[in-house]
């Protein structure tokens, strides 16, 4: 497959080292990382027709229409590949390259889907159907089943360290552990690494005494930054967490652009808000699996733990399942880094820890943040605390539980269905989700006007363009409020008086309505064409989680320190307290990754 058919219409992530990291994401280069079952399966015999040519074929994917290229030599089929589609970079990208490697082998369509990408992988198998039909060729004779090889064999792994996962917790902690000549493997339960980092906004925050140089930003500390960590956290944080945080996101900055390869925008986001070229997690992920495939660190794909293995009171090891159902034992001599990410995508668990979900039905996170690593770290001693804590976002897609179309900009205002402002727009989340939970059908809708979206080639905060929010249908632009409305199915009367209202504030300089404290930065809402999203709620992270102390030692209900167990990332409890502050998560995975790396 060559690269440039791997196309896209978000912001290309096929540049230079980006894109590097695609064969060793999806597993291609990496040994024991490749997934189980991906070698060619014997040639069968060809169909019984003689169609010749390449034929593009269309089918409905996670983010619109997905375009497949198949090429037929004498009916039989020699190549399949991308030809469009504007599906998630890195979470797909095992989808595009193994099916196609194995619809090839084995002459059909009908392969196997690849776990946490089921929309896009059934639309692959769509598209090359929809490609075969259009050659005119009889589909019954590419649709024999094919099921991928799944490992059932028993293994043993000798090693010093065992990192459990390969989000941005996991793979920051391998990386550091191979700089410093440990000996390390991971074990991911998907096929492919990353884990919910690959999906994430990728906001990074962090003290930072260099971009902040001539900017409202310059006289920032690290106390800010701990005090606005404590305090977003409903200051019920551990606050000798928070100060490892804040006091490590500059070194674990420099480290990831120095050594790792991570390129940010040469401006902040906001006071501490580092943003990296690369959409969704791609811009920490791709150099840092890179950096997993130069130090030759072994990975097993498709294994879920079942256990930590204790000896003397120690953590020595793990045992995972294989997805053939073979056991997976890992003797590590130095210690277990658990970097499981949280529980979002099971949202049973969801509500029964926290009530205040009972009626969310959508989840931002993919299908592996399930949560199984919990009830397993409290059996080897763990504590837990603050589970009862999970943040949603008031800021996700209806249809999917995606929050990557939201084109919320510094000047929009959230209205209701019936057309009026309901909260303050810059509240923390748990404050902003707690005000639209009470609105009708938890729905809510971004306004705001050309000022923001001046072309259609404006790029949002998720790194896509406005003109391509509007071609999927997750954005709306009409010429007057009153034609928005009837867009959104909203009262037209109630939203022209509520714009009104709110430019009225604009001038005076003061909200009077709900204290907004940027009214007066803040531009009106009132040169044409006008612009909207439609946005509800959704599952997104787990606050709690196991205890740790700022050395990322796992500690016992009675503080102590379990020997040679690890934890960092959403799996833990205490650097965000009951509310996270939006580009904390990242900062989390990368900081106390790095510093579980640095175990001994």
């Amino acid at each position: 497959m060559e690269e440039k058919e791997y196309t896209l219409t978000r912001k290309s992530f096929l540049k230079g080292a980006a894109f590097a990291g695609f064969a060793a994401l999806a597993g291609g280069s990496l040994g024991a990382c490749a997934p189980n079952g991906s070698g060619n399966a014997p040639e069968k015999a060809a169909p019984k027709n003689s169609i010749s040519g390449t034929y593009v074929g269309t089918a409905e994917g996670m983010g619109g229409d997905l375009r497949m290229e198949v090429t037929l030599d004498e009916g039989r089929i020699v190549d399949v590949r991308p030809h469009r589609n504007n599906e998630t970079p890195g979470l797909t990208d095992l989808s595009f390259r193994l099916m196609p490697q194995e619809m090839v082998a084995n002459q059909s369509f009908e392969v196997d889907n690849v776990t946490g990408a089921t929309m896009t992988s059934t639309a692959i198998k769509n598209a090359v159907k929809n490609a075969l039909e259009n050659a005119g060729a009889d589909t019954k004779d590419y649709n024999e089943k094919v099921e991928r090889k799944k490992d059932a064999e028993d293994e043993t792994v000798e090693t010093e360290f065992v990192v459990v996962s390969s989000g941005g917790a996991g793979l920051s902690a391998a990386v550091t552990l191979a700089q410093n000549g440990k000996q390390v493997v991971i074990v991911e339960k998907m096929p492919r690494l990353g884990g919910n980092t690959l999906v994430c906004g990728a906001l990074m925050n962090a003290w930072d005494p260099i971009r902040t140089k001539g900017t409202e930003y310059e006289t920032n500390t690290v106390q800010d930054f701990i005090d606005w960590t404590w305090e977003g956290g409903n200051e019920a944080g551990k606050m000798d967490l928070i100060q490892a945080f804040a006091e490590q996101s500059w070194p674990t900055t420099q480290w990831l652009v120095d050594e790792i390869g991570v390129v940010f925008y040469k401006d902040l986001q906001g006071a501490w808000g580092h943003m990296p070229e690369d959409p969704n997690g791609l811009g920490f992920i791709y150099p840092l699996v890179k950096k997993v495939e130069e130090f030759a660190v072994p990975c097993f794909l498709n294994a879920s733990l079942t256990e930590i293995s204790m000896a003397d009171g120690r953590a020595a090891g793990i045992v995972a399942e294989k997805d053939g159902g073979g056991i997976l034992t890992v003797n590590a001599s130095k210690g277990v880094i658990l970097a499981t990410g949280g529980l979002g995508h099971n949202l049973e668990m969801v509500k029964e820890l926290d009530p205040r979900y009972e009626n969310v039905n959508l989840s931002t996170n993919p299908v592996n943040a399930t949560g199984e690593c919990f009830a397993i770290a409290e059996a080897a001693g763990a504590n837990l605390i603050n589970m009862d804590s999970i943040q949603a976002v008031h800021f996700a897609d209806p249809a999917s539980g995606q929050v990557d179309w939201d084109i919320e900009s510094a000047n929009s205002i959230f209205v209701n269905k019936e057309g009026k402002r309901f909260m303050n727009e810059e509240m923390p989340r748990d404050d902003s989700v707690a005000g639209l939970s009470q609105q009708t059908d938890q729905l809510m809708f971004t306004i705001s006007d050309s000022r923001d979206w001046p072309t259609m080639d404006t790029v949002t905060g998720f790194g896509v363009t406005i003109g391509e929010c509007i071609e999927r249908g997750k954005a709306y632009k009409a010429d007057t409020l009153e034609e928005l409305a009837a867009m959104l199915e909203i009262d037209p009367d109630g939203l022209v008086a509520t714009v009104n209202e709110y430019n009225a504030m604009v001038e005076a300089g003061e909200d009077t309505a709900f204290h907004l404290e940027t009214i007066g930065r803040r531009s009106k809402i009132e040169e044409g064409p006008f612009y909207s999203s439609k946005l509800t709620i959704a599952i997104h992270y787990t606050n709690g989680g196991i205890e740790i102390d700022p050395q990322a030692h796992v500690l016992d209900a009675s503080g102590a320190i379990i020997p040679g167990l690890y934890a960092a990332g959403e799996c833990t409890g205490g650097v965000m307290g009951t509310n996270r502050m939006g580009g904390n998560s990242v900062a989390d995975v990368m900081i106390f990754g790095r510093i579980a790396g640095m175990a001994e």
